[in-house]
């Protein structure tokens, strides 16, 4: 494989990583651009080099430390969720597009944008495995979920950085993964749905009066 080919081939894993991770969690996946940058592991789109300045590298600190804690505190979750239906996308496609130095600026945008789907694939899957937890316990375990999340969005950013074909195929399996839950909390939502339905039919109302023939 011809050496500019290999390395277009990692750059799209790499930015396919950092927008499944962002799809779970916004400022984890720059934050760790910023960090590698910094490093002298990864060279940024030419548009996004601010985000290895010393401002970027604070405010992706604060934001993601922020997001993070908020995630684990009741009610905030949900008001957070309901923010991240658009921010998501847009920290994965600016994730994503810091990885494509090497394409064209119009072809970076273009695949940078498909990347932002992948962003909102991850996060509806995660989602509806957060619907399944809340429908299971009653969300008592949402915490302990929210920390699982931070252990795939940390070590998809990291292997986007460090190992991206690593990371490319560890997307794949998460996806897998994710589309498997859906279906399953689909499968028991409908059971349940389908059990209620029939239970209830053919009951009448204990208050009901029967005429007189």
């Amino acid at each position: 494989m011809p050496e500019h080919v290999f390395e277009i081939v990692v750059a799209l894993c790499a930015g396919i990583g950092l927008a499944a991770a962002a799809g779970i969690r916004a400022f984890l996946p720059l934050l760790a651009v910023s960090i590698g940058s910094r490093l002298g592991l990864i060279d940024l789109n030419p548009g996004l080099e601010f985000l290895s300045t010393d401002l970027a590298l604070i405010a992706l600190i604060v934001a993601t430390l922020l997001e993070i804690g908020s995630d684990k505190v009741p009610v905030v979750d949900n008001m957070l969720d309901v923010v991240s239906t658009f921010l998501r996308p847009i920290a994965g496609f600016v994730a994503a597009m810091a990885m494509f130095g090497d394409l064209p600026q119009p072809i970076a945008i273009a695949v940078a944008l498909v990347m932002a789907v992948v962003s909102l694939g991850t996060q509806v899957g995660r989602a509806k495995a957060r619907l399944g937890s809340t429908a299971t316990t009653g969300g008592l375990a949402n915490p302990l979920l929210s920390t699982a999340e931070d252990a795939v969005s940390g070590t998809l950013s990291f292997l986007a950085i460090v190992l991206p074909i690593l990371a490319g195929v560890a997307v794949l399996v998460m996806l897998w993964i994710l589309w498997k839950v859906a279906r399953s909390v689909h499968r028991v939502s409908v059971r349940r749905f389908g059990t209620a339905a029939r239970s209830g039919r053919g009951t009448r109302d204990p208050m009901e009066i029967t005429p007189e023939p």
